[in-house]
């Protein structure tokens, strides 16, 4: 059974001025899925995106979450299409 404390993964996939998909899941692999098939969806040549780590903050009174560092960044460059790079740890 998961709890709060396993944490989970936040995407995010925009080209600088924007947001154009974003979500959260309890597995990597689906984060990772979501946010290369969103960069390949997006017209452009400046897409970029990132996953992160992420945790259900139990002590808003509103929903929200409490975000960590970033696992994995995505860019899209004008020569290759899209790049995958692992951020620093």
């Amino acid at each position: 059974m998961r709890s709060d404390m396993d944490g989970l993964y936040a995407w995010y996939v925009g080209n600088g001025d924007s947001c154009a998909s974003l979500g959260i899941t309890d597995e990597f692999q689906r984060a990772d899925a979501h946010m290369a098939e969103a960069i390949e969806s997006l017209p452009g040549k400046s897409i970029v995106g990132v996953i992160r780590q992420a945790w259900l903050n139990s002590a808003a009174l509103n929903s929200s979450y409490v975000y960590g560092r970033v696992l994995v960044q995505f860019r899209r460059d004008r020569e290759t299409g899209v790049a995958r790079g692992v951020a620093d740890a």
